[in-house]
């Protein structure tokens, strides 16, 4: 419920900073297991929004980001 403190706002942030420390975590078992290298991780996201809405017919609301990595790539690539 991001969309609730409006996007781009502290909170929203904050809720970020979060998510990226839980992958970081994730990433971090999956490596000290042994498992990164031959994982294929697929990370995306709900819609976005403008300030406390979402969902309606501008770029920012419908667009989405998706992130990849293979085993045959050292870097993710974001789109």
């Amino acid at each position: 419920m991001l969309y609730y403190y409006g996007f781009n706002s502290e909170k929203y942030y904050e809720q970020l900073e979060k998510m990226d420390k839980q992958i970081g975590e994730i990433l971090s078992i999956l490596d000290r297991k042994g498992w990164l290298e031959g994982c294929l991780l697929i990370l995306t996201t709900d819609h976005g929004g403008v300030d406390t809405t979402h969902g309606k017919d501008s770029d920012l609301e419908r667009n989405v980001f998706i992130i990849i990595r293979t085993r045959y790539q050292k870097e993710f690539y974001v789109w």
